[in-house]
């Protein structure tokens, strides 16, 4: 495991992300306050990194917002995201967190773009 996926797994994101093994997960879930989706790897198509994430399963889009999340990015390229957990900026700001999600949007089915 690298040092910077360690970091990531540390105090700076108390909802640890990616959890302490180098094992790599069958599912990753995205936990929202309002609702939970998890999801297989074997489904994961792409993933994008532009400042924020971009995964495309299957039949869905998930677009992760937040800051630093570059090391989450190389988490996911290794199947080592078991859970992605959202984290609002004014709660990320008053704990002094560095590296969080603070937005997980899930987009629906992607017929057109598979047809």
């Amino acid at each position: 495991m690298t040092d910077a996926l360690s970091e990531f797994m540390g105090n700076d994101f108390p909802t640890a992300p990616i959890e302490p093994r180098a094992v790599p997960h069958l599912f990753v879930d995205f936990i929202t306050p309002h609702r939970s989706h998890a999801f297989a790897y074997a489904h994961l198509y792409s993933v994008t990194y532009d400042g924020d994430i971009e995964l495309e399963f299957s039949e869905h889009r998930i677009r992760l917002e937040g800051q630093q999340l570059d090391v989450l990015y190389r988490g996911f390229q290794q199947h080592l995201v078991s859970r992605v957990v959202e984290v609002d900026d004014l709660h990320a700001q008053a704990a002094s967190i560095t590296r969080y999600v603070s937005q997980i949007t899930v987009s629906g089915r992607l017929e057109a773009n598979h047809a």
